[in-house]
């Protein structure tokens, strides 16, 4: 008998389109903002850790973007697998 295949959970469409932009590859909190016009993007991403997509957070100081200098700013990545059942705490914040 096969086993059953998760599809994994179901997201809402801020949440896809969240999940889609990370597919293509890492993506900063600026870029999320002033490019794709998604506010709140650190929420959407805390709601999908918590839905079990793997979603790790790379906080870093003076960032330049657009000519103007951000005191930090957070790269997201999504890494592999991007889905597994939630059994963590959203604890996977680092500092570079």
């Amino acid at each position: 008998m096969a086993t059953p295949q998760c599809a994994g959970p179901t997201v809402n469409r801020r949440q896809a389109k969240i999940l889609n932009l990370l597919r293509q590859g890492p993506m900063s909190s600026l870029a999320f903002t002033y490019e794709h016009k998604l506010t709140r993007a650190a929420a959407r991403i805390f709601e999908l850790r918590q839905k079990g997509f793997n979603i790790t957070t790379h906080i870093k100081l003076d960032v330049q973007y657009r000519g103007d200098l951000y005191p930090k700013a957070a790269t997201y990545v999504l890494e592999h697998p991007e889905w597994s059942a939630p059994s963590q705490p959203d604890s996977n914040t680092t500092t570079s």
